[in-house]
């Protein structure tokens, strides 16, 4: 029985969340790309996603508790989190994502992290 390959971007309705949607239907790996405005709508949905982006805009300052939610509810999941400066960094770090980039990455680098976890 095989698992559908499902990520799930949590990102508020943006041209930057659109380009990642984009980004993610180049990996041929990928079955199913949800979109999700904000972590409840993420945590309300059936099935185990592979990964998980989050945009870290979404937790509206509490970076921390979203990312636990997230962990405590898909353990196995990897979590990409985007942020935009140093102290989001910090968090990220102690609520044990299992990456961060800095917004304004790379296309290239993005399909290449999401391609050596989805491989891992």
């Amino acid at each position: 029985m095989s698992t559908q390959i499902e990520v799930i971007v949590i990102a508020q309705p943006s041209r930057f969340r659109e380009s990642l949607h984009l980004l993610l239907t180049s990996i041929p790996q990928i079955e199913k790309i949800v979109l999700a405005d904000d972590v409840g709508s993420a945590l309300a949905r059936n099935g185990i996603p592979i990964v998980i982006i989050v945009d870290a805009d979404v937790a509206k300052g509490n970076l921390y508790e979203t990312l636990k939610k997230i962990k405590t509810t898909w353990p196995c999941t990897r979590l990409i989190i985007l942020i935009d400066g140093e102290p989001e960094s910090e968090v990220v770090q102690i609520a044990k994502a299992d990456t961060l980039l800095y917004k304004g990455f790379p296309a290239a680098k993005f399909i290449e992290l999401i391609e050596t976890l989805l491989s891992s």
